[in-house]
């Protein structure tokens, strides 16, 4: 799982963006099938990933998930991609709204 990017208009709310693919990646690593990847092996890749067959092959792993986060006042979205190697989308966008 590649690091949330941020899409509040208010910056300081990146530390929501870590907590929900903080809480996504302890869910996902409670699933015994998954290979899932430390959010310590993947912070560098922080910065908007543009190799993602490059990073997947660092990383070791045959499907990448990415996402972002948008939080404004008490409305949150929350978009997911779950993407296999070579760059084929299995799922996404899918946006996650709660208000």
């Amino acid at each position: 799982m590649l690091p949330f990017e941020n899409r509040s208009e208010d910056k300081a709310n990146a530390y929501f963006a870590d907590g929900i693919q903080d809480e996504i990646l302890t869910r996902l690593s409670k699933i015994a099938d998954l290979k899932v990847i430390s959010r310590t092996s993947t912070q560098h890749y922080k910065s908007k990933p543009e190799n993602l067959h490059e990073i997947a092959r660092q990383l070791g792993v045959a499907h990448i998930l990415e996402g972002s986060v948008q939080k404004s006042g008490d409305a949150v979205r929350v978009n997911v991609q779950l993407i296999k190697q070579p760059m084929i989308p299995i799922f996404g966008p899918i946006p996650l709204i709660a208000n």
